[in-house]
């Protein structure tokens, strides 16, 4: 809202301000995500790509065209300010980083509560480049997830009902593991995108489901066994499966599949 409130200030009703700001906030993002490709890989290339590929990719379009979607991108911002703080923590060992990733993180979470996955992503950020670890270091960013977590079902901001999509859990198992097949297609195969996508209600005789969920089972059984082999795929995939989490329907929510 605050966002909101400068906004009018500057353009008062005119539309195009607002978009202007909601393309500057993806453009400091596709910046950020540059800069933490390239310090965890250590490579240029791979960064400049990395930063190319998200500035660009199709499914960024409904967060960045819908001024409603504000919350989107400032969470993301937020995020990745507080993923680079943690970075230069753990490379210099000073306190200010671990304090402005932890007020960063907790401006995320204000912004948006879909991103209270963070902390889990840290300790895979610590597997993935050979760090111990650390939970107490990562206790404060545990406690806002928490938190946040906690406040968005009390106040009913992640909208929890009977999804119209599923009556059981494995219903819901058999729908989402389609959806999150459909989510690393549209990556690499970004076609046929939608504001809204409407999925049938699973029943038990609907045999692509089954192969969905067993896919997704094997795929994920895979990746664990082959960790140490292939850590920088694993880490990747790991990264996406966990990121998800808040949408994946553990607890049924309105929205099946979203881009944004």
């Amino acid at each position: 809202m605050v966002s909101y409130l400068l906004d009018y200030q500057l353009w008062s009703l005119d539309p195009r301000g607002y978009h202007l700001t909601n393309l500057l906030l993806h453009i400091v993002a596709a910046l950020l995500v540059l800069q933490w490709v390239e310090t965890t890989l250590k490579s240029t290339a791979a960064g400049l790509w990395a930063g190319l590929v998200f500035a660009v990719h199709p499914v960024q379009v409904e967060a960045v065209a819908i001024v409603a979607q504000r919350k989107t991108l400032l969470s993301t911002v937020f995020l990745l300010l507080a993923l680079l703080a943690y970075q230069r923590f753990t490379l210099q060992k000073r306190a200010v980083w671990n304090g402005f990733g932890i007020a960063a993180f907790a401006a995320a979470c204000v912004s948006k509560s879909s991103v209270v996955p963070f902390p889990v992503l840290l300790l895979l950020y610590d597997w993935f480049t050979g760090k111990p670890v650390n939970l107490r270091n990562k206790l404060p960013y545990f406690a806002i997830a928490i938190a946040t977590a906690g406040a968005s079902v009390a106040l009913k901001t992640v909208d929890v009902i009977k999804a119209a999509h599923a009556d059981s859990a494995l219903a819901t198992a058999l729908v989402m593991s389609r959806v999150w097949w459909e989510y690393l297609v549209s990556l690499f195969l970004p076609t046929s995108l939608s504001p809204a996508y409407y999925y049938q209600r699973a029943t038990l005789y609907q045999p692509l489901h089954y192969a969905a969920l067993l896919g997704f089972c094997a795929g994920v059984w895979a990746l664990w066994r082959n960790r140490r082999r292939i850590p920088t795929t694993a880490f990747w995939i790991a990264w996406m499966l966990v990121a998800l989490l808040p949408v994946a329907n553990l607890v049924p929510i309105a929205v099946v599949r979203a881009d944004r």
